[in-house]
Formats: C-alpha cells, structure tokens, sequence
C-alpha cells in the first residue's frame, strides 16, 4: 500500500520553502537572472522640514571639490589642514563643499534664498533649476529671491542658461546695497587680480541682466514677513545673513561667515583665501558663531555637508557642529 502524503503544517511549510528557492535562484545548473550595471546618480537633491508655520526646501545646487585643502587655507600650515580633517574622518586631499540653497513658503510668500552658480562656474553644480522643478517648484512661482552676496556659486543662477534673461521672471531680487555697490563699480575689474577677473565681469553681467529687477536691502531690515537680513561683512563687503521667525522657532542662513564644518568653527581665526577682507571676516565669524552658539538657533550653512541644517555648540575657546536630526514628513 503507498503511503499517505504527509500534509502536516510542518511539511506544507518546508515544501513551501523549496518552492520559494527554486522559483528564486532556478533549478541546479541554471544561471540568475544578470545583475543591472551601477546607475550612477543620485536621488534629486532636496530636503524639506517644517519650521514653525512655514516649510523649508533645501535644494543642492551641487558641489565643489576644492583640491588640494591648502587652496582655502593658505595661511595655515598644510599639517595642521590635514590633521584637523583626518579627526573629522575627511579625505585630506581634497575639501567637498556643498551649495545648499533654501526655499521658504511662509504662506504669503514662496522665497528662494541664493540661487546657485548656473552652468558657467564649475561642471559639478549648476543644477539647482533642475532641482527646484524635482523639489515642486517651478520657476514662475518663486516671488521673492534673496542674494547673500555676489559670488558666483550664490549668485550666477539667477539667470538662464544663455545668460539671456532672469530665471525668475515673477520674482523681486533683494541684494544689500553695500554689496551692490561694490560688484557695480566700473573701476572693479581692472583693480582684481587676473585670476580673478572672470568673475568680477561674470559677477556685473548677471547684475546687468537682473537690472531693474533688484532691490536693495539694509541690513536689519524685514524684507518679507518672517525673514530679515544680517549684516555679516568680510567675505564680500555687503555680505548679509538672514534670519527666519515662524511663530517660536527661529533658523539662521549664515550664508558664507563660515564654508567647512569641522575646520572653521574649531579654528575661527583661520584666514579663508576668499575672503574679501580677512580681519572683518574673522571678526564676523567669532561674532556670529558666539551668536548662533548662545541663542542655540536651527542654522542653515550653505558649503556644509548636506543638507547643511545643524547647530553651533561652544566647546571652550572654538565651536563644534552638530547635525540637525532629520524631519520625516
């Protein structure tokens, strides 16, 4: 007599097993399926968090490798450079620094504070207008752009890719009027030296095409509900800061007072080679970070790791950084 088949649960379960790994890797001898090449790309870079009554977009523009580390610091000694990057577990041969720019929906207003550099500065960023459409926001319906100061990587995106016209054809453009007036300076160019003399006369033909379309801030004045300016000045002469109020909470654009998260804030007093004037950026910097340390404020740093969203803590005579936790919205 055959024997009955065993139908217990236990048996139905290990049967089931087999069938799972034969239908997963196929009969003996026979090949997987091949494995997809590498993508090689990234998610769309962007990051949103509330903030009091108000949603902030960080949106990446990209990123500058800037190599060796000794071309931002020349006044330190390239050890000191490299030890301070090897204890923040950072290659030492070449400093990432991201392009953070922000979008602010208040209700009222839709801001875009820094506007990235465009296609004309460096082949790894450009890329904030591809990101803001990823991010939702579709050029028409920024209102309101706010320019940190006029280097290239926070200004040069504010127009299009044929350098033709604004990009934000619905926008007011606020830049400070000190910071204005020392990029529009006919006699500007001819006093840089040649290394930097492109991007003075990329710097006044954006200017030129934004024209009209500018207004110019004061600093500590509101200029929408909720966000007023800083005056931060050194690396550029009319650099300003923004501060964002929603409700209770409160966060800080620091623009570029500071531009690398472990070097910089335990060694505030180092000389950053793009600063226009060392001493004021230096004392911009010890000033802001006290600030930024003592009222314990969400800050929002624009070359930092991504998406540059943390807070500055006091740690004897220097800062640290401390990562923001992410919002999961």
């Amino acid at each position: 007599m055959r024997q009955a088949p065993d139908l217990s649960r236990r048996r139905l379960l290990e049967l089931g097993g087999a069938a799972t790994v034969a239908a997963t890797f196929g009969a003996a001898g026979m090949t997987h399926a091949e494995v997809p090449k590498p993508l090689g790309t990234q998610a769309p870079g962007f990051y949103r968090m509330k903030l009091g009554n108000c949603e902030i977009t960080l949106v990446s523009d990209g990123v500058l490798l800037a190599s060796p580390p000794t071309m931002l610091f020349p006044q330190t000694p390239a050890a000191e450079i490299e030890a301070g990057l090897r204890a923040a577990h950072l290659p030492a041969d070449a400093v990432a620094m991201q392009f953070n720019a922000m979008v602010v929906n208040t209700g009222a207003n839709l801001v875009l504070i820094d506007t990235g550099c465009g296609p004309k500065y460096v082949p790894s960023a450009g890329r904030l207008a591809v990101q803001l459409r990823a991010a939702g926001f579709a050029p028409e319906a920024i209102d309101t752009v706010i320019i940190s100061h006029a280097h290239p990587d926070h200004l040069w995106g504010a127009v299009d890719d044929d350098w033709a016209a604004v990009r934000f054809p619905n926008a007011a453009i606020h830049m400070g009027e000190v910071e204005h007036g020392f990029w529009v300076d006919p006699g500007l160019s001819a006093r840089t030296p040649e290394a930097f003399r492109s991007m003075v006369d990329g710097t006044q033909a954006v200017l030129e095409i934004v024209g009209n379309r500018l207004q110019l801030v004061q600093p500590g004045k509101e200029i929408v509900p909720g966000i007023s300016s800083i005056a931060t000045p050194g690396h550029t002469p009319g650099h300003l800061s923004l501060r964002l109020s929603a409700g209770a909470e409160q966060l800080v654009f620091s623009g570029d007072v500071v531009h690398q998260s472990s070097l910089q804030l335990a060694n505030p007093a180092w000389q950053f080679a793009f600063d226009n004037d060392p001493a004021l950026a230096i004392e911009s910097r010890k000033k802001t970070l006290d600030m930024l340390a003592s009222d314990g404020v969400l800050v929002a740093a624009y070359h930092f790791p991504w998406p540059g969203l943390g807070y500055v803590e006091r740690t004897g005579d220097a800062y640290r950084w401390a990562p923001a936790p992410w919002q999961w919205l």
